[in-house]
């Protein structure tokens, strides 16, 4: 801290920044989208948006924080955000990782100092704290146990002077299912991805929501083809849900097309993709891959992409942007066409009161069959009204306001011809009907359901559909989830 107070133009903000990244144990989104809202010197709590776990967890502050917060909170604001450009911006996460970095080689640190190390150091502390591991696992927003585990063990490690910090994001998470040495790997990239729910009822093929759901996929370039190291493996839900043979010639084959030009450089490619989106769900998970796919094979060939010119390539593939553009950017997402090829697209803010819940049955219904239960014409009258709702919707979002939203959720075009398909929207809708739900509305095509929730609220309602699920004995997986605000990310940087 001491460094970085001594560097730059904004000493006082990135010696905050490194501080309140270590003592809460945040990712670089988390920390980049922290606003001031979030603090009370009150009550000395700190609500952190975990991106992973779904849902604001609150922290209490040490006098160490508060001291922190307050000398910032004396300086200059420039916008709500904790940490902002001069602009009043959020800061890019490319930044963050630049200030961190920098202030490690000023502290005479033999290594590059990133993000993660931060993390990495406030979880050896807790263990040594004597915390317990699911005392831990909240903390850090974790829905698995393997990295407190990870943590545990390098600490005993260290202890004994046999251990080391590790990377624990990749190693943790990746290297058991795919071994490769690093001798091997000439380079490599590791994504986050968001799922994503469109529609939102009236708006069909037109908004979109990225989701705190994720696929992480990490594609290497092999220094030559190690034909004992497998080409593509596939993880998590969306390998249970699927053939993983299936998806994994998706990927493969759709990097091999767009390495065609050096199919040397396509034979020495290796991916692996473990994703908690469930395929055929309404989700975006086929999306996902996708996008991480494309953006990988622009950074493996030293292209430098832009994210409007991968949702161009991915839309050209998938056709739905309105899918594509959320998990690419993150937030909600306005989608169009112009000339057949061009996407337009505007992005709004969610409410940050507003929350969201999932409800997945357990069967697959693919897009083809969901788009052919939908006429071919509709009615002039039925047109203007989804014309009008999805107006509404989007000013009701820009507005925060729940009344009109609660009113302009209603759909005349897709949902009336789907429910045969997903008769959980009904049953959803009825289980739902006296609870305090803003609006239930199909995601995508199906086959999930989407509800959206003021966070005051949501405790009961997820107490309801939970005694429903139980009670009636429905296959139903039930995701509390929150909006991602960020997109696609390099795990890397975080």
């Amino acid at each position: 801290m001491a460094a970085a107070r001594s560097i730059g133009r904004h000493g006082e903000r990135d010696a905050g920044l490194i501080w309140i990244c270590y003592s809460h144990a945040l990712r670089v989104s988390e920390l980049i989208a922290m606003k001031w809202e979030s603090v009370s010197f009150t009550t000395g709590k700190l609500l952190v948006d975990r991106r992973y776990s779904g849902g604001l967890a609150e922290h209490e502050m040490s006098l160490e924080d508060i001291e922190v917060l307050r000398a910032l909170a004396a300086l200059p604001k420039y916008s709500d955000y904790i940490f902002c450009s001069e602009r009043g911006k959020a800061m890019r996460v490319r930044v963050v990782h630049t200030i961190i970095a920098r202030a490690g080689r000023v502290a005479g640190l033999g290594h590059a100092v990133n993000s993660q190390m931060l993390r990495d150091s406030r979880g050896l502390a807790l263990v040594n704290e004597g915390l317990k591991s699911s005392e831990i696992q909240a903390f850090f927003g974790n829905k698995r146990t393997q990295k407190v585990a990870a943590y545990r063990a390098c600490s005993q490690q260290l202890k004994e002077g046999t251990g080391r910090l590790v990377d624990t994001e990749l190693s943790t998470s990746f290297a058991e299912d795919f071994p490769i040495d690093h001798d091997k790997i000439d380079r490599s990239i590791t994504l986050v991805i968001p799922a994503s729910t469109c529609n939102l009822g009236p708006g069909l093929d037109t908004l979109g929501l990225a989701l705190s759901l994720y696929t992480r996929i990490t594609v290497w370039l092999l220094k030559k083809n190690y034909a004992a190291v497998p080409r593509v493996v596939l993880r998590g839900v969306m390998a249970d849900r699927s053939e993983a043979s299936d998806q994994g010639d998706l990927i493969y084959t759709m990097l091999t097309k767009l390495w065609k030009s050096t199919p040397r450089d396509a034979s020495r490619l290796r991916v692996l993709v473990h994703s908690d989106i469930p395929l055929g769900s309404g989700l975006g998970g086929t999306g996902t891959v996708v996008l991480g796919a494309l953006w990988a094979s622009h950074v493996l060939r030293d292209f430098i992409p832009t994210r409007a010119k991968i949702l161009a390539e991915a839309t050209a593939l998938e056709h739905h942007p309105e899918s594509l553009a959320p998990s690419l950017m993150g937030n909600l997402m306005i989608c169009g066409m112009a000339d057949g090829e061009t996407v337009l697209t505007e992005q709004i803010q969610w409410p940050q009161q507003w929350h969201t819940i999932v409800l997945t049955p357990s069967y697959r219904l693919t897009t083809p069959k969901a788009r052919a239960v939908l006429p071919k014409q509709v009615k002039l009258a039925d047109a203007i009204f989804n014309i009008q709702r999805t107006s509404l919707v989007v000013a009701a979002i820009q507005n925060q306001n729940e009344s009109t939203m609660k009113l302009a959720l209603e759909d005349r075009l897709h949902e009336h011809y789907r429910v045969r398909l997903v008769p959980e929207l009904s049953e959803i809708r009825a289980v739902l009907a006296k609870e305090p739900v803003i609006g239930c509305v199909l995601s995508g095509a199906g086959s999930s359901v989407l509800v959206i929730v003021n966070h005051k609220k949501k405790k009961a309602v997820l107490s309801r559909l939970k005694q429903w699920i139980a009670l009636d004995k429905k296959a139903l997986t039930l995701l509390d989830l929150a909006v991602d605000p960020t997109g696609l990310r390099e795990i890397d940087s975080e």
